[in-house]
């Protein structure tokens, strides 16, 4: 139901740990949680409604 983010992502990201807050790793990275957060609230929402 999740996406799961792919292994060289995640390389990336731990390489990159060090750079800038908005290198292209950490916005693919924040827009996958972002989705997670997006399809758990739905989830929720179809469970127990408003």
């Amino acid at each position: 139901l999740l996406k799961r983010v792919d292994a060289d992502m995640i390389s990336q990201l731990k390489q990159s740990a060090r750079s800038t807050a908005d290198s292209p790793v950490i916005r693919n990275c924040e827009s996958l949680v972002l989705s997670w957060i997006s399809t758990i609230e739905n989830v929720l929402q179809d469970i127990f409604g408003e």
